[in-house]
């Protein structure tokens, strides 16, 4: 009847700093999606890309040994 396709591509990365009572990470993930139904039967020719990013920043501060406040 057709072809379908669906390849998904994900990449991702984190960083992290630790500066006296401070924890520090940062980090980012991006991904992408192909989407490609043919069906020439149908006379349907569907073709699209969809992408998502995302970004991020945290910091964890240690008050005393009993509180941690994330940020």
């Amino acid at each position: 009847y057709g072809d379908t396709g669906n390849p998904l591509s994900v990449t991702d990365a984190t960083l992290g700093w630790q500066r006296g009572r401070h924890g520090l990470s940062a980090g980012g993930q991006m991904w992408w999606e192909r989407v490609r139904d043919v069906y020439a039967g149908y006379g349907r020719d569907i073709r699209q890309t969809f992408r998502n990013t995302g970004l991020f920043v945290q910091d964890e501060w240690r008050v005393n040994r009993r509180v941690v406040l994330l940020g």
